[in-house]
């Protein structure tokens, strides 16, 4: 799902997702969408750890939505919270800003993941 929702937002921006940064090989079509998925590998980690927490150690329909669910996962951005799905789209434009306008900074969430596994004690992320 992310690898995929990264892909469309390079598209949208204009960019071609095979054309990586640290990802290269001739057979890789998503070079650039692994780079650009790098950040947000966090969250997909905090989803399938607390799928194993729960006793579900195959991709059971349950966790396979709960996956999908992931371009909802709220992260904290300047423009304040922001679902990662949205969050990734501006990660792929402010990239594409870079290259054409000379802009410097890429315009990354902070995605921080609780130690724990979970934001807070009583509720799940979704």
């Amino acid at each position: 799902m992310l690898r995929a929702a990264t892909a469309r937002a390079i598209c949208g921006a204009g960019l071609h997702p095979s054309l990586g940064i640290f990802h290269r090989h001739p057979r890789n079509a998503m070079a650039l969408a692994d780079d650009l998925m790098e950040p947000f590998r966090p969250v997909v980690d905090l989803l399938v750890r607390q799928a194993l927490d729960e006793g579900e150690g195959r991709m059971t329909p349950d966790v396979k939505k709960r996956l999908a669910g992931v371009l909802a996962y709220d992260l904290v951005s300047a423009a304040g919270t922001t679902p990662l799905g949205t969050c990734v789209q501006r990660l792929a434009q402010s990239l594409a800003s870079c290259y054409l306008d000379g802009a410097t900074v890429l315009d990354l969430p902070d995605v921080e993941v609780p130690a724990d596994g979970r934001e807070d004690a009583d509720e799940p992320p979704f």
